[in-house]
């Protein structure tokens, strides 16, 4: 299954096949970061249900994820730059490492997600559910506000 048909296929899944998809990819070594043979930019992972999946490594950048649960997932080294993250649960998620530059994260809850080392340039984070503190050594950086 190539770039073109998986992106095809994923709209008609429901949350459970979504994950299914996304695991056999991923176990194919067909997405890891670096070296992804498919490309899943703008993958509509939407309300996919992620819990405990390990994607450690993995590459989707620019995918779709908006109100997918990704709670106590392994996450580690994961490229999620441009991905649209907007109301997705990460609740005690292992995101170290995570490159989540620009990606849109508006209303996400991590209240217990690691994301020490992550890289969140840029990222928008309006609304995100997080305690004070749990950001350990993640690196910020912010677009400057449009007039």
């Amino acid at each position: 299954m190539g770039s073109l048909q998986t992106l095809t296929v994923l709209p008609r899944l429901n949350g459970d096949r979504k994950r299914s998809v996304l695991e056999f990819l991923y176990e194919a070594g067909l997405i890891l970061r670096g070296q992804s043979i498919i490309n899943l930019y703008n993958a509509d992972l939407s309300m996919a249900y992620l819990q405990v999946i390990d994607l450690h490594g993995a590459d989707l950048s620019g995918a779709n994820l908006h109100d997918a649960d990704i709670n106590g997932a392994n996450l580690q080294n994961i490229d999620l730059s441009g991905a649209f993250m907007a109301n997705v649960t990460l609740q005690d998620t292992d995101m170290r490492g995570a490159n989540l530059k620009d990606a849109d994260l508006t209303g996400a809850d991590l209240w217990g997600a690691n994301v020490t080392q992550a890289q969140l340039n840029k990222a928008d984070l309006a609304g995100a559910k997080m305690p004070d503190g749990s950001m350990g050594v993640a690196k910020f950086s912010f677009a400057p506000k449009s007039q």
